[in-house]
């Protein structure tokens, strides 16, 4: 009997079970591994919420690793902080978190 109740429940876990209509997923992702930091919210339909981007511009040649890295330190908690302000929601909305892991610099 918990194999099939374990079933039914994780088949419905996207709906509100009360009103039997799908509740969305939102997801927030974060991708650093060059020299922007962006910040992405998007729900399981694919539909962009936020886009938000963070450029490290170096004042001459190519990107500079510490230097970018340092960039991305600064504006990483601004970054977030603005993408859940412009979807007017809090971390704990959220569905799940995705980021890009390498290569790259952060």
């Amino acid at each position: 009997m918990k194999i099939e109740y374990y079933s039914i429940v994780s088949c419905l876990r996207n709906y509100n079970i009360r009103e039997m209509e799908r509740v969305k997923l939102l997801g927030l992702g974060i991708e650093a591994t060059a020299h922007t930091f962006g910040v992405g919210i998007t729900d399981d339909e694919f539909n962009i919420k936020a886009n938000i981007q963070k450029t490290y511009i170096p004042v001459t040649g190519g990107i500079h690793p510490r230097e970018a890295v340092q960039h991305h330190l600064e504006n990483a908690d601004k970054a977030i902080k603005e993408a859940l302000k412009s979807v007017k929601i809090d971390l704990s909305d959220l569905d799940f978190i995705a980021f890009s892991q390498g290569p790259g610099l952060a």
